[in-house]
């Protein structure tokens, strides 16, 4: 409340209003849980196998939190699948290993959204698309981690048990996408 308002009313209303306890909508990007999954991608391209478990076992425990369809649940799976592309030494290393287990525990995902997404962001299309808005240019090298991106995803579904449970269908289909 303003101060006019608070002046307008009389002291009665204005000691409820003081007392009166605070309604917060929670919001995921307020959150603590959120604060500790954003930090946690850091810890996915760290040296130390500890800590990108740590990262990876922080990023997990959210997305299960998440709706999906929500915000946060399109950020995540975005934010690993472009880290797939990164250049820093583990990130590699560190994100197709949290897609995989993130593969693993959330049986609502699927392949095919995951490769939507990558799809979507490791393409030589998303690369014509950024182009073309003239956001940036893409040099060679960036295009290649791109490229190197989007193997490691299909790597992380290689690797997850969700794979062996794919009949050679749904394989051939997701292949010929």
């Amino acid at each position: 409340t303003t101060a006019a308002t608070e002046t307008s009313l009389s002291k009665k209303e204005r000691k409820k209003l003081k007392t009166a306890p605070m309604v917060v909508e929670v919001n995921a990007k307020n959150s603590k849980e959120y604060a500790r999954m954003l930090e946690s991608f850091w810890k996915l391209s760290e040296y130390n196998e500890t800590t990108r478990i740590e990262g990876t076992r922080n990023i997990i425990k959210y997305f299960g939190q998440v709706k999906r369809g929500d915000e946060a649940y399109t950020y995540v799976l975005t934010r690993l699948v472009k880290g797939l592309a990164s250049n820093r030494k583990y990130s590699r290393l560190g994100y197709s290993a949290c897609l995989t287990e993130l593969m693993n525990t959330s049986r609502s995902l699927t392949f095919s959204e995951i490769l939507a997404v990558a799809k979507t962001h490791l393409t030589t299309t998303a690369a014509a698309t950024a182009a073309a808005d003239k956001l940036t240019m893409l040099t060679k090298e960036e295009l290649r981690h791109m490229h190197v991106g989007l193997l490691f995803v299909y790597l992380a579904w290689i690797q997850s048990s969700r794979f062996l449970d794919s009949d050679d269908s749904t394989i051939q289909t997701i292949v010929d996408d």
